[in-house]
């Protein structure tokens, strides 16, 4: 399941640039992160170019949560505020890039 999680989220048109993060509020879950993302016209890609449902994106992405390192919280937490903060719709794929806070939260793991 790892590797779906990760897999899909290499292959993610991802949200703003910006870090939503602030260390008074508490990351948005999974579920509301990955909504978010996808009500604002984003979606995480199969390497077929077919979209992931985002039901299965939540499931992964909660599983990710439990399995990672404690290490990674804050690289977790950016991306799913990311994700979050994205604002619909969006006009092209870079209204959705989360890549930077993706790619950090991958590395971490």
């Amino acid at each position: 399941m790892r590797n779906l999680i990760v897999a899909a989220m290499v292959l993610v048109m991802a949200c703003s640039s910006e870090d939503g993060g602030d260390d008074d509020v508490d990351a948005p879950t999974c579920q509301q992160a990955i909504t978010s993302f996808y009500d604002a016209g984003c979606a995480f890609g199969n390497s077929d170019g077919s979209d992931i449902p985002p039901g299965e994106m939540i499931e992964s992405c909660k599983d990710s949560l439990v399995s990672q390192p404690d290490s990674c919280v804050d690289e977790f937490e950016a991306f799913m505020f990311c994700l979050d903060d994205v604002q619909g719709p969006v006009d092209s794929s870079s209204d959705c890039d989360c890549s930077n806070e993706q790619e950090d939260w991958i590395v971490c793991l």
